[in-house]
């Protein structure tokens, strides 16, 4: 590599134009070393004049006052600043889960932190672990990523994100480019708001007690759980912990938990009805002569004879019964015997209106009571063969923080897997990629509308 001073120099010599030889070969005009050249003194000197009189020495006195005021403000004014960098900043991703991200001077994410708690659902688990130490741009496109999963974004309906920093020049604009980026490929016209803010508003955004600098907001980011329901819980009493557990694990959650479950039970009563009605038209049709003196037979005994056209319709929809009884229940039904021992539990229209009657008033009242009332439904259950472990889980209130740990991690797990089955078949529905210049076409559309991606993600 040519240094500085060779570049320099071949750039002079380039602005240089060329001179003609009689310009270089003329000679240079020389001075005798004797020859001096005398100059008239000044019929005064300056100082002299300049402190002459009272007046003149105070005008000077005031232009050196506003000489030095001046330079000083300027000095202040246009201080060198040193440039904010991204080890100072922390960027807070919103869809409805939302979690704060800080960023090293790399690019690299050094801590993930759920701000309410449906990010705990995505972050749990250890999840937030697979972001750290990854760009900041990947990092938030792997959670933006599990919110589409979990149903919380939809990929098949216009949305938004909103991306926001309190650092001018940071991260914000790469992780806006890399989520659109993401959008495209996935087909989905969700647009991307970002922000820069203030710090104290930043801080009220990601719920954040309003810290004196970046680089304070960044640490208190990486010193607490990565969890919300992980903070706060300190040396409390278990009334205390109960109290927390039940905002963290919401009543309307449990009791939606015990309606699908019971709900579960209902489909089986119905199921089993719907196949004990179909083995009877089965057994006594009037084209059913394979018993004894023209008597019908049962489903099950007939399988291997052929079988009259006007009963095919029915064998083959008790077939399709069957199987979908044995997917959904867990329990063959393979013999009339075996019919007739899957009555003695579904013979319970009885028990169904009963638990439905108990289900009813316990939907009613609080978690506490829920709790307490529970056992007696949970023998019903059983009676299903229904598995009622995850609701005794969640109805038994914690005595510790160790107890509150682990029954809040088990709520996080089921309701993870619970939304990822849910939004499972619009996450991986097929959509076409999205051109950048219809996508830009559409942000376009959206800013004239609402005069800015911001205001359109507050009106969704």
């Amino acid at each position: 590599m040519k240094s500085w001073k060779k570049r320099w120099q071949e750039e002079l010599d380039a602005a240089v134009p060329a001179l003609k030889d009689e310009v270089l070969n003329e000679p240079i005009p020389t001075c005798d070393r004797a020859q001096t050249v005398a100059f008239a003194p000044a019929s005064e000197p300056w100082y002299k004049k300049l402190f002459a009189t009272p007046q003149r020495i105070a005008s000077f006195a005031a232009a050196c006052v506003v000489c030095v005021a001046t330079v000083g403000a300027s000095a202040y004014l246009f201080r060198p600043t040193a440039p904010l960098t991204v080890e100072q900043e922390v960027i807070s991703v919103e869809v409805n889960p939302q979690a704060v991200f800080t960023v090293d001077k790399e690019g690299k994410v050094t801590a993930v932190a759920a701000v309410n708690q449906d990010a705990d659902v995505v972050l749990a688990e250890e999840r937030y672990l697979e972001m750290q130490g990854k760009s900041v741009q990947e990092a938030v496109e792997i959670f933006v990523d599990y919110t589409a999963k979990l149903g919380y974004l939809d990929l098949n309906t216009p949305d938004a994100v909103r991306i926001t920093s309190c650092v001018e020049n940071g991260w914000l604009d790469k992780v806006g480019d890399a989520l659109e980026n993401y959008f495209c490929g996935k087909g989905a016209y969700i647009a991307v708001a970002a922000e820069t803010v203030g710090l104290d508003a930043f801080c009220q955004r990601v719920n954040m007690e309003v810290c004196d600098s970046v680089q304070s907001l960044k640490s208190s980011v990486e010193r607490i759980p990565a969890l919300t329901f992980l903070r706060e819980t300190g040396e409390k009493t278990a009334e205390e912990l109960q109290q927390i557990y039940a905002q963290t694990v919401p009543l309307e959650e449990v009791k939606g938990i015990f309606r699908s479950t019971l709900s579960a039970v209902e489909k089986r009563v119905e199921d089993y009805l719907a196949i004990s009605e179909l083995s009877d038209d089965i057994r006594y049709h009037e084209d059913n002569n394979f018993g004894l003196l023209g008597f019908g037979k049962d489903y099950w005994s007939i399988l291997d004879k052929e079988i009259p056209d006007t009963m095919s319709a029915l064998m083959t929809e008790m077939a399709e019964r069957l199987l979908a009884y044995e997917e959904s229940c867990g329990v063959k039904i393979d013999s009339l015997d075996t019919l007739a021992v899957e009555g003695v539990k579904c013979s319970a229209s009885a028990l169904a209106t009963v638990l439905k009657s108990l289900s009813d008033s316990l939907l009613s009242t609080s978690l506490d009571l829920l709790s307490k009332n529970f056992q007696a439904v949970s023998v019903l259950l059983k009676s299903f063969d229904i598995d009622t472990t995850l609701l005794e889980e969640l109805l038994e209130l914690p005595e510790t923080v160790e107890a509150y740990y682990q029954k809040v991690n088990e709520y996080t797990k089921e309701r993870f897997a619970l939304l990822q089955e849910t939004a499972r078949e619009g996450y991986e529905a097929v959509r076409e990629e999205i051109s950048a210049s219809n996508y830009a076409e559409y942000i376009a559309g959206l800013e004239r509308e609402y005069g800015s991606l911001s205001e359109y993600f507050k009106n969704l």
